[in-house]
């Protein structure tokens, strides 16, 4: 008779010793999944206010760089709107060039490369309006030198060479 109940009880145990490690199994899994379902349920709860931050970072990310644009466009472009800064605000630009795109990471950085001359306020101006352009125009390195002879009661005129920047998505 005992031998009848240990057949019977047998496989009840190893029944409910395999239900009870499932069991274990999948409350871990369940503890794993809680905080990932926490945060997406977070996600769909603020989808609107992620779209309203995205279009804002995409709006600041246009004021900065150039956005799927062509680089050629870019370097040209970029080059009109300095050389026009610079001569809105009394300088005479003597040389300008852009350079060829180089890589930066996700981005690819146009160089500007400029000769101007003028005064120390037309330069101070014009490095104003540089700064305060959008897209972004950079000052990557500037150089100052006397553009000649001048007698010391008078303004001197001042020679600026210019290596200015700006940046565009790379395209995949």
């Amino acid at each position: 008779m005992l031998i009848l109940w240990a057949a019977l009880l047998l496989p009840v145990g190893a029944g409910a010793f395999y239900l009870y490690q499932k069991h274990q199994q999948l409350d871990a899994a369940l503890h794993d999944l809680a905080p990932r379902y926490a945060r997406l349920a977070g996600l769909q709860q603020h989808a609107e206010l992620i779209h309203q931050l995205a279009q804002s970072a995409q709006m600041a990310l246009e004021q900065r760089m150039y956005v799927a644009t062509e680089a050629s466009a870019v370097a040209n472009d970029a080059l009109q709107r300095a050389r026009a800064a610079l001569e809105e605000s009394g300088l005479s630009i003597e040389a300008s060039q852009a350079g060829v795109p180089q890589d930066d990471g996700a981005l690819q950085r146009v160089g500007l490369n400029l000769t101007v001359e003028g005064d120390i306020a037309a330069i101070v101006a014009g490095l104003q309006k540089l700064q305060a352009s959008r897209p972004a125009i950079r000052v990557l390195k500037l150089s100052i030198r006397p553009a000649g002879l001048t007698p010391p009661s008078s303004n001197p005129r001042l020679k600026l060479q210019l290596v200015l920047a700006v940046w565009r998505q790379a395209t995949p």
